[in-house]
């Protein structure tokens, strides 16, 4: 999504913590435990994968440049 979209590694992260939130409320409001906490877990992988890109990438490819090997 960061990529092919041109989102970025940030915005990204956003928009999957973004689904995260609202799927936590949906819960809340009736959500069905089981599938809440599957749709949750599956979106844990994208979220990290996003956050990790962009703490670690240089900023030329739009990231902070804090972690990798020069």
């Amino acid at each position: 999504m960061a990529e092919v979209l041109g989102l970025g590694f940030l915005v990204t992260g956003l928009i999957v913590a973004a689904l995260v939130v609202g799927t936590a409320i949906a819960w809340r409001f009736g959500l069905h435990p089981v599938l809440g906490f599957w749709f949750i877990y599956v979106l844990t992988r994208p979220l990290g994968a996003s956050l990790g890109d962009y703490l670690s990438q240089p900023p030329s490819q739009g990231g902070l440049g804090l972690g990798g090997r020069r």
